[in-house]
């Protein structure tokens, strides 16, 4: 390997001298003829001819440094000469003007860029944790989301918690005052010119930024050119993908250059939020034009703003800021309710319950205001006192103040042409509670209607409320196309509005998460769920639903520890949180499903019964009732327990659980010897597949399901293509075992799973060969267990002397042959 680097060996930037070095060197290690590296130049490169078989790797570092015109047409000609000869790996910031256009065609290059170099929130706890940082899991996912995984900046931030008594403040100021903006300030900005770095810091009063708002706020004519030139450059300014253009800026380098305008210019940073405003108000979102106003201290157009488009600003959809820009309210605002409802919108989009609350009593208070515009105000106070209640996630409530709101708005004559809008808000915010309290019935009808009330009224962010929590819905429904398309649907309007960063838009992402798991798209599902979880933050319903989904994920792909640290920390989230009984009640049942993945049959059905209340997810907890049943060798219970879910429920039902209640019918059947019972099975369940593209849950299934499909599926011909298709399915190698046939009794003994080894493996060291199958160490596998590491490493001695293996591979892939996995 032959490494040039332009940081340190500067004098390679010299064309001729590097192009000398690189021939000499291709020389000495055989890829060139001696008797032809005799020059530099077009010379040089004649002599560039193979004659060495093996690969030689040439790094160039920091190739936008090095990268002068005759160099870039010698490595242009390197790849040509000498194709599988010589690999030319080009670390660089910016894209270096080569045919990488032609190269791609003919596939030979490979490209890494900076979002595939990201950590992910799994890796992210991991650095946090080898640097000994004690930091919650929620302030985790909040440092991810603020650096977006970049390598460096975590190892900065962690580097600068590892000694700090409250590292939570760290990730509060990161990017301001400290080895990030350093870095930032020398890497990036130290490069580019000072009108650009000047320009930047302007724009970075918004979150995102087109070509019209750098122009606007700025008054250069040449927008377009300077983002598209700062995205090209590597500058950590991003083009958005999907319409209208949008740019943003890094989290941490928008912190850094808004932290730097305002204590160096504060006026400067007056006259770029009255800017920003006024696009605001031009363009939309009202709401983003409120909270420029503020801080501008415009309060007169503020109040405008405030009392015409109230409904659009009063949706309780948050905005996920990465940098805390808080208005200080005047003297004023005592005696102005009307001021005072502005400041608690703006408080409540930043997710500051308490400073919300404290202007919503003063908006409240109407003793010097006239009775007429008392009841026209009577409104907006119910729709921020809603946006309030969603906030502190007490459902009941958000459906108590949903109802006054659209009773009121219906009766009130000072409201008439916002009684739709109004109405909107309510259906929508009632909906999406009703969804999280598990009446799927009433939430489908209200968020349906919600949205096409929104609509018609024209509130963008209404719709992606409705939209987001529909998709949801949807998903949990299992109706997989339909919350793909709302999905869609939605981001394409948040994408067009410069929204992305609406909370609500996490529900999209674990919407699109549900359908590609259940599609078996595991690294898309993965990716979505970290998305949502990102976005989580301050929403406890929302982490735990992307907790339990990645837990899922994680299972599902083998990796157990990661699975189980997603549960603990959801069970975290939950210990101090408001949280609805369906959400409390789906960290059990996920968790009972990989403890009888495991084998532990009395834990998960520990987890099953310990529910006290009235069960808020009875299809789920009757699918894991029926799967420890089969375990158990109790196939007629098992049956009888998802035979109420075997039919079509309505509106309230899912079809997700429909389906595995059909998969769990047909394998209790098969038990049985009743054949009718394994085709009314699979008929449910691969009419659901045919419908909706449900695969993981055969893939789940394993073996027993797809030679169960390849023996019934001939007489099942309405079924055959989708049929064919699932039984050729593959069970993936490194997979957790399926949670409905993992620890049967019966397995050792069956005579459709192979031979059985000499001396019958127990019941617990079944459930330790399940978790050697993942990346568990024997002191992780005694944490989950709750045993010693001593109990484990006998339980491993037994099962390698019991399956005849010397380790653990040649263990798990004996059990394997034995059908034991």
């Amino acid at each position: 390997m032959l490494w040039y680097d332009a940081g340190i060996d500067g004098d390679y930037a010299i064309t001729p001298e590097v192009w000398r070095r690189i021939v000499e060197e291709l020389t000495g290690l055989g890829a060139i003829g001696a008797d032809r590296a005799d020059g530099t130049g077009d010379a040089g490169q004649r002599a560039l001819e193979p004659v060495r078989a093996a690969p030689i790797v040439v790094v160039m570092d920091d190739f936008d440094e090095l990268a002068a015109p005759d160099l870039l047409t010698g490595v242009e000609y390197l790849v040509r000469v000498l194709k599988g000869r010589v690999r030319v790996v080009l670390s660089c910031r910016t894209v270096p003007p080569l045919p990488l256009h032609r190269w791609r065609v003919t596939g030979e290059l490979g490209e890494v860029r900076a979002d595939q170099l990201a950590f992910t929130l799994d890796e992210t706890a991991e650095l946090i944790s080898a640097y000994k940082v004690g930091l919650a899991d929620s302030s985790v996912a909040e440092l991810h989301a603020l650096t977006e995984g970049w390598p460096a900046g975590l190892r900065l931030a962690a580097l600068a918690m590892r000694d700090h008594p409250e590292p939570e403040q760290v990730v509060a100021e990161l990017g301001t005052d400290d080895g990030v903006a350093s870095y930032l300030s020398r890497e990036v900005l130290a490069a580019l010119p000072p009108d650009t770095c000047r320009t930047m810091a302007e724009v970075s009063v918004v979150e995102q930024v087109t070509a019209a708002m750098v122009e606007a706020l700025t008054g250069r004519r040449d927008g377009a050119r300077m983002l598209a030139a700062l995205d090209q450059q590597g500058a950590f300014v991003y083009r958005r993908p999907g319409p209208g253009e949008w740019y943003r800026f890094h989290p941490l380098l928008s912190r850094l250059l808004y932290s730097e305008l305002r204590r160096q210019d504060p006026a400067r940073a007056a006259l770029a939020h009255r800017r920003a405003a006024q696009w605001y108000i031009a363009h939309g979102p009202p709401a983003e034009a409120l909270r420029h106003l503020l801080v501008a201290e415009d309060w007169a157009t503020a109040r405008e703003t405030m009392d015409q488009h109230w409904p659009d600003i009063a949706v309780g959809s948050r905005r996920r800021s990465l940098k805390e820009v808080a208005p200080t309210p005047p003297e004023a605002i005592h005696t102005e309710p009307g001021l005072a409802l502005a400041f608690a919108a703006e408080r409540l989009d930043a997710a500051d319950p308490v400073q919300a609350r404290r202007f919503l009593r003063m908006g409240g208070d109407d003793r010097d205001d006239p009775a007429a515009d008392n009841r026209s105000r009577a409104p907006v106070l119910l729709a921020l006192q809603l946006a309030e209640a969603r906030l502190a996630g007490d459902l009941e409530q958000t459906v108590e103040v949903a109802t006054r709101l659209m009773s009121v708005s219906s009766t009130n004559d000072a409201v008439g042409r916002t009684v739709p809008a109004a109405r909107a808000l309510g259906l929508i915010a009632m909906g999406g509670a009703r969804l999280q309290l598990g009446d799927l019935a009433a939430a489908g009808d209200q968020l349906c209607d919600g949205l096409a009330l929104a609509r018609r009224a024209d509130l963008s962010q209404a719709q992606i409320s409705a939209g987001s929590q529909l998709a949801m819905w949807y998903a949990v429904r299992g109706r997989l196309h339909a919350a793909a398309r709302i999905s869609r649907e939605t981001m394409k309007l948040a994408e067009r509005l410069g929204l992305t960063r609406a909370t609500d838009l996490g529900w999209v992402r674990l919407a699109m998460a549900e359908a590609h798991y259940q599609w078996d798209r595991l690294e898309d599902a993965r990716r979505l769920t970290d998305e949502a979880a990102d976005h989580a933050s301050g929403d406890p319903q929302m982490f735990i639903s992307a907790a339990v989904l990645q837990a899922k994920i994680r299972f599902s792909a083998g990796q157990l520890a990661e699975a189980h640290q997603a549960l603990l920390a959801a069970r975290k989230e939950v210990a101090g949180a408001r949280v609805s009984r369906p959400a409390r009640r789906s960290l059990s049942l996920v968790e009972a499903e990989m403890r009888l993945a495991g084998g532990d049959l009395p834990a998960s059905r520990r987890l099953l019964s310990s529910w006290a209340e009235e069960e808020p997810l009875s299809p789920w907890a009757a699918t894991v009732e029926a799967a420890i049943l089969l375990a158990e060798g109790r196939a007629a219970a098992a049956a009888a327990a998802v035979a109420p879910y075997l039919a079509d429920g309505g509106d309230g039902a899912s079809l997700t659980w429909r389906a595995q209640a059909g998969i769990l019918n047909a394998l209790a059947g098969k038990a049985l010897g009743d054949r009718d019972r394994v085709i009314r099975g699979l008929d449910v369940a691969l009419d659901a597949a045919e419908e909706e593209g449900f695969r993981r849950m055969f893939v789940a299934a394993g073996h027993a399901l797809s030679e169960l499909i390849n023996a019934v599926a001939p007489a099942m011909s309405v079924y055959r293509l989708v049929a064919t298709d699932l039984a050729r399915v593959p069970v993936a190698p490194g997979a957790a075992a399926p949670p409905y046939l993992t620890g049967m009794p019966a397995a050792q003994g069956n005579p459709c799973m192979g031979v059985a080894p000499v001396e019958p493996l127990t019941a617990r060291e079944l459930t330790v060969l399940r978790y050697l199958q993942g990346d568990l160490s024997n002191v992780e596998i005694a944490s989950v267990l709750y045993l010693s590491v001593n109990t484990i490493k006998t339980h491993v001695k037994s099962i390698y002397r019991k399956l005849n293996a010397a380790r653990r591979r040649e263990a798990v892939r004996r059990a394997r042959e034995l059908r034991l996995l």
